[in-house]
């Protein structure tokens, strides 16, 4: 224990004055203090959502493009104030552009169509997806960008895993393209 010498008093006639301050309240608020400290420094790390601009996927190829092989198709859905675009990309050659109002329901129905013309991935025994990337600006709201999102989940296919019978899967592995 520590403890504080203040002197005797009036020359030693009186009542003596040390007094012993209890430090384990002090030493238990720092111990607290420390652990709420470094429990904070770990949540604020894992909260971090780390966004670049790569693309899943888009490892250079072995070959570094000589090998006459072309990148695999995307779909790119451009949420614009008059509508949406949608946009077959290979690389950096557009296949094919469509342009449509704001009607969820529409777009839905033509990303189907779109998927079904011009996706890659379409064999239930196929695992891998087809690749969706989605323009939005920042300024678009976050239940109309949750909203598309959800439509462009809503274009399925069929995947077989391990033999058993073939359940439905969305269609698209969804990315965010980083303006």
């Amino acid at each position: 224990m520590a403890g504080v010498d203040v002197g005797s008093g009036k020359g030693g006639r009186g009542r003596a004055l040390d007094r012993d301050l209890n430090m384990i309240p002090f030493i238990d608020l720092l111990f607290v203090t420390i652990a709420f400290l470094l429990i904070t420094a770990v949540w604020s790390t894992h909260a971090r959502l780390t966004a670049n601009a790569s693309v899943p996927g888009s490892q250079p190829s072995p070959c570094d493009g000589d090998c006459g092989e072309l990148p695999d198709k995307r779909l790119h859905v451009y949420v614009e104030p008059e509508g949406f675009t949608l946009s077959w990309q290979q690389g950096a050659t557009v296949v094919t552009e469509t342009h449509l109002g704001s009607d969820l329901d529409a777009l839905e129905a033509r990303i189907v169509e779109e998927w079904r013309a011009h996706g890659s991935h379409v064999d239930p025994s196929d695992p891998r997806r087809d690749g969706c990337v989605l323009h939005a600006d920042n300024t678009l709201a976050f239940g109309d960008l949750a909203a598309v999102i959800d439509t462009v989940y809503g274009a399925k296919r069929l995947r077989a895993e391990g033999g058993d019978a073939p359940k439905s899967v969305p269609a698209f592995d969804l990315v965010f393209a980083s303006r």
